[in-house]
């Protein structure tokens, strides 16, 4: 039996904060309460003057996409920061099912020593319903990531149908492909081939016309969606009108665009700039917007897009538009967010929780068992230490990615420990190598937090039906332009008028001569 005890920590969960000790047992939390006793072998963990935080859930990770780092890699990042839990994109390769890359993608898991929870999300570009079924329903997979919608409209409102059926939430990249690889032509025939060519190939308004638009099918289909990787305040605004319209939106916010604006990608230093092509353009003046999102919006997450590419390759790429785009974040991710966020007093620590953790796990289908601190959940935790301080730098990094757009940043927070599983995967610095209770994890579909407000929907639908006797004799045309009762209209036309106005009293009391002078017709 593995028993470990947490001693005198500040425990915040997204709704509470209080001190009290952790015991845990077999990977479960098994008490939560103050002066709590060492069992006998148990191993003891002092977190006093520190916060004890639900592990993050990161949703959406492309490690399995990285030219330099690998699920096993990916995974170091992750617990290095805090998180204990991953959503791993899988991308079918060339010809290759849907079905047929998700088993690949486990069988890798199986191989690979994996320090924390692995989930996984099915990107596909077109409607293959059977093979979504089968995902669904036999391999743990309750999410889809629409990449790049090639799909008709007609097509599209008929996928979400089918993925409501499903209980599978449907997640949505922004991006119009078609109209973009055009701009992208235009840009380099004028001559923009560095990194500043990626943003202005990408404009805003044309993220968020796609947006607004699935958005629009997605309230349609009475179906939850949610727009990953947002970078842009004209998407936020757009999934906000959404909302407001009754649509079931959310926005995953993208951990690199709560970190810089863009403004890099027009610096003449080319490293510095390329650092920054991240798989979404990083937008000015978008920070403060997205951090705005995070405070307010409800189940809204912070996401890494966690994709290490080869700097090197990057830097010696022709032009912007050929140019691997992707960027470590996994470890860096809950790190920014406090310091961008939480020390400078624009969310709490609780809500720092629901951002980076407890929204996620709700959203897909892991709550209450993670994303909370409470007896009978999972024991994946993180022990935070909100007095430190410390510059990210790659070189100190899980990920084998040379330099990265978090470098050189100061952050006032250290992971002192990351506990998966109920052992502990990270303390002070070090990912320990023995065995721990990571692994892939199934998840259920038809999460109660997107799925109870759609039952409702469908059950009392926002149509009106109008019940009409039938006729027993078809009306005859009418003659001279004029109604076959017109003249019984006109004669009653006076009294049908005088009888539909009230003046408080009838017409025999009515005075005859009003206060103002002689009686007129009207009165």
């Amino acid at each position: 039996m593995s028993i470990l005890l947490v001693k005198n920590a500040q425990i915040v969960n997204d709704d509470a904060i209080f001190v009290a000790d952790i015991l845990i047992e077999d990977g479960i939390i098994q008490n939560v309460a103050p002066n709590l006793e060492a069992p006998e072998g148990a191993e003891v963990l002092d977190a006093a003057g520190k916060l004890a935080l639900p592990a993050g859930i990161d949703v959406y990770t492309q490690v399995t996409d990285s030219s330099v780092d690998d699920l096993s890699t990916g995974c170091k990042s992750a617990i290095a920061g805090g998180t204990g839990t991953i959503v791993e994109v899988v991308r079918p390769r060339g010809a290759e099912s849907v079905v047929s890359a998700v088993k690949r993608v486990k069988n890798q898991l199986e191989k690979s020593g994996i320090s924390c929870h692995v989930a996984l999300s099915v990107a596909i570009t077109d409607f293959c319903e059977q093979e979504m079924s089968e995902l669904v329903k036999n391999e743990g997979i309750n999410s889809f990531v629409l990449d790049g919608v090639s799909l008709t409209d007609d097509k599209l409102l008929e996928l979400f149908e089918h993925v409501k059926r499903l209980g599978a939430l449907i997640r949505v990249v922004p991006e119009n492909k078609s109209i973009v690889a055009m701009l992208e032509k235009k840009m380099l025939k004028l001559g923009v081939t560095g990194p500043e060519g990626f943003p202005q190939s990408r404009p805003e308004s044309l993220e968020a016309d796609r947006v607004s638009g699935v958005c629009v099918l997605g309230n349609l289909a009475s179906c939850p969606i949610s727009i990953v990787q947002v970078s842009s305040a004209d998407s936020l605004a757009a999934i906000e009108k959404a909302r407001a319209s009754g649509a079931l939106a959310h926005a995953e916010i993208a951990s690199a665009a709560v970190t810089a604006d863009g403004s890099a990608l027009f610096s003449q230093d080319l490293r510095f700039a390329s650092a920054h092509l991240t798989d979404v353009p990083l937008r000015r003046g978008a920070p403060d917007r997205m951090i705005g999102a995070l405070s307010t919006q409800p189940l809204v997450v912070c996401t890494s897009g966690h994709r290490p590419v080869n700097s090197a390759t990057r830097v010696a790429a022709k032009d912007f538009a050929i140019a691997q785009k992707g960027s470590t974040g996994a470890e860096e991710r809950m790190a920014v967010v406090w310091e961008r966020a939480v020390r400078s007093g624009r969310i709490d620590a609780m809500r720092f929780v629901a951002v980076t953790s407890t929204n996620a796990a709700k959203m897909f289908n892991m709550y209450p068992k993670k994303g909370r601190i409470a007896v009978g959940a999972d024991a994946d935790l993180v022990i935070w230490d909100a007095s430190g301080k410390r510059v990210l730098e790659s070189s100190r990094a899980q990920s084998s990615q040379e330099n990265s757009m978090y470098d050189g940043l100061t952050v006032h927070s250290v992971v002192t420990a990351t506990i998966v599983g109920g052992k502990i995967a990270y303390q002070n610095g070090e990912v320990r190598e023995a065995p721990v209770a990571g692994g892939f994890l199934r998840l259920s579909p038809n999460s109660p937090y997107l799925f109870s407000m759609v039952g409702q929907r469908d059950k009392f639908a926002n149509v009106e039906r109008v019940e009409r006797e039938a006729s027993s004799q078809q009306q005859k045309p009418q003659q001279n332009g004029h109604h076959k009762n017109s003249g019984d209209f006109d004669r009653n036309r006076t009294k049908v008028m005088e009888s539909s106005i009230d003046f408080g009293g009838s017409a025999a009391n009515r005075p005859r001569n009003p206060p103002g002078g002689r009686t007129t017709g009207f009165w």
